[in-house]
């Protein structure tokens, strides 16, 4: 009788993983091995000592996955390794204990003094509480911000994204045909209107990597008592211009003009619905320590400019404060709500640090490896 059972992946198993994981996601095995490439082989904090991840499996037949990325996290103001897990997926036949067995393994590992994980799935949510994980929300307010330039492009991806929250979704579908006609007229008119940086103190610009300015801005306005990802400068070229994602990726930054000290940036990636249409531009990362409203305002024109020379038809953006939630909903008035869970679950190694409320002190991201960033 044969017995399923659970073990570590090995590198030489990479093409058989990819191949599992491209029957029961729309993505290619070729997509797979290069996610792979990015979390294991390009990562900076990579060691061998932490496993790849996890299959359960049956007479040599691959079952189940959950993969195993460590990432460079502060806790408690000291740089330590969380593990983000990623790709839990199972076989129908192994779903239940077995399913269960993959999760249990990743949560009993030795590595990481944190565990995280922000799969956003019906399955992820009911299992991973049940584990003693907390789920705090993302974005902080639940909202969602859309600068809308071409209604039309905008309809693909209101059908393909589903996001059934829009409250103006059934008003836009009902305007299908006019919207076709005048949004070249609609987004001629938004493209005049952007607002325009005039403050000659200030230089925006599209960055190629991250420098030690990264870092040094970062330690400048580090919160000692915050749980969040290190956003070092190494850190950050792994995550914004790795192989697999380097392409969609944007990072805009803002230098004062006279000694080219860097103020702050923000991330973004394009993203297309299918080859029907429908670009979008997303916000995945954003710190402008000193949330100066004026900084906000000029980096916010400035996306929207990068949305116009991508030919995006609309911009999503959500904010990381209440100063900046005020001025989104100032200058952008179609939104919708939207939830992500964000699970995470301190290990053994947690001891060594004081942590007084995690509630309060942890502060997630949506650019922590997982849910779609690599």
């Amino acid at each position: 009788m044969s017995v399923q059972h659970i073990r570590t992946v090995e590198e030489d198993e990479f093409e058989n993983v990819a191949e599992f994981l491209s029957l029961w996601h729309n993505h290619t095995p070729e997509t797979w091995m290069q996610r792979f490439s990015s979390w294991w082989r390009e990562n900076p904090v990579h060691n061998d000592n932490i496993p790849f991840g996890w299959i359960i499996e049956e007479n040599a037949e691959i079952l189940g996955f959950i993969g195993n990325i460590p990432v460079s996290f502060q806790v408690s103001g000291l740089k330590d390794t969380a593990i983000a897990g990623t790709s839990w997926c199972t076989k129908p036949s192994a779903r239940g204990f077995g399913s269960l067995r993959l999760v249990t393994t990743f949560t009993n590992q030795d590595h990481g003094t944190l565990l995280i994980n922000n799969t956003p799935n019906e399955a992820a949510q009911k299992v991973f509480p049940k584990y003693g994980y907390n789920c705090v929300q993302l974005p902080r307010d639940g909202v969602e911000y859309w600068y809308v330039r071409n209604y039309d492009g905008f309809l693909s991806l209101l059908d393909r994204q589903h996001l059934t929250s829009q409250p103006l979704r059934d008003i836009i579908k009902r305007m299908k045909y006019p919207l076709k006609h005048i949004s070249p007229v609609i987004r001629g008119f938004k493209d005049w209107c952007l607002p325009k940086p005039k403050d000659t103190e200030l230089r925006f610009s599209l960055c190629r990597e991250c420098g030690d300015q990264f870092t040094d801005l970062w330690e400048l306005h580090r919160t000692s008592d915050h749980v969040t990802l290190y956003r070092d400068a190494e850190t950050l070229n792994w995550l914004y211009f790795t192989k697999c994602v380097a392409e969609k990726r944007h990072i805009i930054a803002c230098h004062l003009e006279e000694t080219g000290e860097l103020l702050g940036y923000a991330a973004f990636d394009t993203l297309c619905a299918d080859e029907r249409g429908g670009h979008l531009l997303q916000l995945k990362d954003v710190f402008v320590p000193d949330m100066d409203e004026q900084l906000l305002l000029l980096l916010l024109g400035y996306s929207f400019q990068l949305a116009k020379d991508m030919s995006a038809d609309a911009l999503s953006l959500w904010s990381v404060n209440e100063t900046m939630g005020l001025l989104l909903k100032k200058h952008i008035w179609t939104r919708r709500r939207i939830s992500k869970p964000y699970f995470y679950k301190f290990g053994d190694k947690n001891n060594i640090y004081t942590i007084k409320d995690h509630n309060t002190s942890f502060v997630p991201s949506f650019i922590d490896p997982d849910g779609g960033l690599l």
